[in-house]
C-alpha cells in the first residue's frame, strides 16, 4: 500500500511539477499556525487544501492569472490542464465554484508564506518586504482585467478577497506598523490605526479600473504603492535602512 502510494505522488509530480518536500514543508507550517492560539480564530484545519486539490487549484489560478476569468470555460480549463471535464468537475460544482475554491486557495497559501516569514523575521522593514515580495511574484502576468472580472462575474468570491483585506491584511500591517514604531525604523508619532487602514485603502487600487493615461499593471502599481507607504511611515533611521534593502528586495 505504502509503495502504491509512493507511485501515485510521484506520478502527480511528474504531471504537475510539484515537489512533495514543499507540500510537507507547507503541512508543517500548517501545523505551527494551528496550534498557535493567536491564530485559531483566523485558521481552521479545513482551510487548508490535499495535496492533489492544491496542484490543481494552484494550476488553475495561474490559468486565470494569464488568460482571465470571464473567458475561460469548464472545457478549455480541462483542456489546458490535461485533464477531462468530468475529472475537473469532482473538483468543483461549477465555475462559480471553481473560481470560489482557487481564491480560497491562494488565499491560505499567502496566509501560510505570510505566517513563516513572521515566525523567522524579526525586524519590522524586512518582514513587511519581504511579505511584499511574496505578493508581487504573486502578481507576476496578472491580466489587468482579471481582478476587475473577479469583481465584476463572481461578487461573492471578490468579498472574500475584500474581507481577506479588510480582516487578515490589516491585522498585518497593524501589528508590523506597531513592531517598526517600537524599534525605531518608523515615525514615533505615528498613528498606528490610521496608516493601517491608509494601507488597505492604497491596496484597494489594484482592483479599481485605472484610466487610460495609467499603464501599470497590477505588479507595478504594488511596487509604487509600497514605497509611497513605506516613505510615509518611516522614521529617519527606517528611511535609510529602506534605501540599502529595497532595490535588492523588489528587483532582484
Amino acid at each position: 500500500m505504502v509503495n502504491l502510494y509512493r507511485i501515485r505522488v510521484q506520478k502527480y509530480i511528474q504531471k504537475w511539477g510539484f515537489s512533495i518536500f514543499y507540500f510537507q514543508q507547507l503541512n508543517s507550517i500548517k501545523n505551527d499556525i494551528l496550534n498557535k492560539k493567536r491564530n485559531r480564530k483566523r485558521f481552521s484545519s479545513k482551510m487548508f487544501p490535499t495535496f492533489a486539490r492544491m496542484q490543481i487549484f494552484i494550476k488553475i489560478a495561474e490559468i486565470f492569472k494569464c488568460n482571465g476569468v470571464k473567458s475561460m470555460t469548464m472545457d478549455s480549463i480541462a483542456a489546458k490542464l490535461c485533464i477531462s471535464k468530468k475529472t475537473l468537475y469532482t473538483y468543483a460544482d461549477n465555475k462559480k465554484d471553481l473560481v470560489k475554491k482557487v481564491l480560497e486557495c491562494y488565499l491560505v497559501n499567502e496566509k501560510i508564506e505570510i505566517e513563516k516569514i513572521n515566525t523567522n523575521t524579526k525586524n519590522a522593514i524586512d518582514t513587511f518586504l519581504m511579505i511584499v515580495k511574496i505578493i508581487i511574484n504573486q502578481l507576476h502576468d496578472v491580466r489587468k482585467s482579471t481582478l476587475l472580472e473577479l469583481e465584476k462575474y463572481y461578487p461573492e468570491t471578490f468579498e472574500l478577497l475584500e474581507i481577506h483585506r479588510q480582516e487578515y491584511v490589516f491585522e498585518l500591517i497593524f501589528q508590523n506598523t506597531a513592531l517598526g514604531v517600537s524599534q525605531g525604523w518608523y515615525r514615533e508619532n505615528l498613528d498606528i490605526k490610521a496608516a493601517s487602514y491608509f494601507y488597505i485603502c492604497l491596496m484597494k487600487s489594484l482592483t479599481d479600473k485605472a484610466p487610460d493615461y495609467i499603464d501599470f499593471t497590477p505588479q507595478q502599481t504594488l511596487q509604487h504603492l509600497i514605497q509611497y507607504h513605506l516613505h510615509a511611515i518611516a522614521s529617519a533611521s527606517g528611511l535609510e535602512y529602506i534605501k540599502e534593502k529595497i532595490n535588492d528586495t523588489y528587483y532582484e
